[in-house]
């Protein structure tokens, strides 16, 4: 298997016109901003979500990979998150 940028890039078999993902927040920024998401393969409690990989597609994609407000609302998520559950 192999990762770039978070997302399984190789183990799911595909034909080069899917894109799998198992990021999270990369999943819901794809599907806000309008992408479907074709599928949904779990494996235990991993869960690879599966988009038909366009030029549209992918630059969504870098759009949200690279630093700005999207970025930086996902990390606030998780630094938030990270707080609130130290101390549980």
């Amino acid at each position: 298997m192999r990762m770039k940028n978070g997302n399984m890039e190789s183990s799911f078999p595909h034909n080069g016109n899917l894109y799998p993902t198992r990021d999270f927040y990369l999943t819901c920024h794809l599907s806000g901003s309008g992408f479907e998401i074709i599928d949904i393969a779990r494996n235990g409690k991993i869960a690879t979500f599966i988009f038909n990989r366009t030029p549209a597609l992918e630059q969504a994609v870098e759009e949200f990979f690279s630093p700005g407000p999207i970025r930086n609302f996902v990390h606030a998520i998780r630094d938030l998150k990270s707080r609130l559950y130290a101390n549980s």
